[in-house]
């Protein structure tokens, strides 16, 4: 804000001579200097005056605070010329006000008296502004500086035609001139913001952020390396348990009384098929319905009566010799399915105990479970060191941050700030 309007001021005023300019910098730079406590013989760091980090707050707005009356202490000569400047300037406008306006035709005074009234109301308005004294020299810098810059911009939109006919606008103007110059001059007066300190909070907050953060990942991890090495504990336990071993000799013996089964109805089906073309000519002669079952499911003798397809064979039907002999053969061999299926009965028992001893002993489910567990937490023990490993990163970057901005403020302020990082 307040570089604008010293652009502004410095348009319509010019610039100081460069000599004036120099010792103007000079000053500021020398002001600078003592508001921040620096010198030529800066004091060697390890005498600085120690101030921890907690203190920081107070320090500040103290060193401010100093920084504040030293600076207005030694603005206020200019203030008061500046208020001096706009008393002067608020006379004039009100002489200028009363002053009537003469020697110019009706339409250019129709003109003036238009610009006048503009330029009176905006002038009066701003000059009327109240200046506490008492106030921050922040709050007294920009209400000087903007009547300056109100004035100056008035004075060039409207003044122009005031001046025509009121001789008092070159009082008006050598008085705004002074008041823009001692308001330039008094813009110059700094107080240290200390930006440092606002950016090192950040950072400093941050940080801890980060780091508390981070000793909770690490804690989580440390939580998880425990589950993992429960669930995995759970595991062999479970594993090494005489649960797992009957339910282990169970599936064992499933897998032998399902291979026997297949085996008979596999012996069955092939002895009753070999005679599926005899079955049919016998189920065409005598029209039985039944012996379809045979056709059809050659194991369906596994649930029916063991004579029944011995007496279907037996049945009159036009044979050859070549399929007598085989009903012959089959008869001969007909004991061997019998005790075949007799054994299939057996077979069922067995898959039926097995099967209950398998139910009664079965971990496969719990072994599952905890086997997804280890891959569910080793998936989250990858994430999480990554997350560490950001964070400590992101940690480091910040010391270095924090280190360097402190430096500056220690500079700064000519002390040593005391701080965990």
């Amino acid at each position: 804000m307040s570089g604008k309007w010293t652009q502004i001021l410095g348009k319509i005023f010019g610039k100081k001579e460069k000599e004036e300019k120099q010792a103007g910098k000079q000053q500021a730079g020398k002001q600078q200097a003592e508001q921040t406590g620096q010198t030529d013989e800066n004091l060697e760091k390890s005498d600085r005056e120690k101030i921890l980090y907690k203190d920081m707050d107070a320090f500040i707005k103290k060193k401010q605070e100093k920084d504040e009356n030293a600076t207005k202490e030694k603005a206020m000569p200019l203030i008061d010329e500046c208020l001096r400047s706009m008393e002067n300037m608020k006379n004039i406008v009100e002489e200028i006000k009363n002053e009537k306006i003469t020697g110019i035709n009706k339409r250019a005074e129709r003109m003036v008296q238009t610009n006048k009234a503009m330029f009176v109301k905006i002038t009066e308005n701003v000059l009327n502004t109240d200046i506490d004294k008492d106030a921050n020299i922040s709050e007294i810098k920009a209400k000087i500086l903007k009547t300056a810059q109100t004035c100056g911009e008035t004075d060039i939109q409207y003044g122009r035609y005031v001046s025509v006919v009121h001789s008092p606008m070159e009082n008006f103007r050598r008085n705004l001139k002074i008041l823009a110059n001692n308001a330039m001059d008094l813009n110059k007066m700094n107080i240290g913001q200390y930006e440092e300190y606002k950016i090192l909070d950040d950072k400093f907050n941050t940080y801890i952020s980060e780091k508390k953060r981070a000793a909770e990942i690490k804690n989580l991890l440390m939580d998880f390396k425990r589950e993992l090495s429960n669930n995995q504990e759970n595991l062999k336990e479970l594993e090494n348990s005489e649960k797992f071993g009957l339910m282990n000799e169970a599936l064992n013996e499933r897998a032998k009384v399902l291979a026997e089964k297949d085996r008979i109805e596999i012996s069955i089906y092939t002895k009753i098929s070999s005679v599926s073309r005899i079955l049919k000519k016998i189920r065409r002669k005598n029209n039985i319905i039944e012996i379809s079952l045979y056709i059809d499911n050659p194991k369906i003798f596994l649930e029916r009566n063991d004579n029944e397809i011995l007496n279907f064979l037996k049945l009159p039907a036009d044979l050859n010799k070549e399929e007598r002999e085989k009903i012959l053969t089959y008869e001969k061999n007909f004991s061997v399915i019998v005790e075949e299926k007799k054994m299939y009965k057996e077979i069922l028992e067995r898959e039926e105990r097995t099967n209950e001893d398998i139910k009664k002993y079965d971990v496969r489910d719990e072994i599952k479970r905890i086997k997804t567990d280890i891959a569910d937490i080793n998936l989250k023990i990858k994430q999480n060191k990554k997350d560490t490993e950001r964070f400590e990163k992101n940690i480091q970057n910040l010391q270095i941050e924090i280190s360097e901005i402190k430096e500056k403020l220690e500079d700064k302020l000519n002390v040593e700030i005391g701080m965990d990082v």
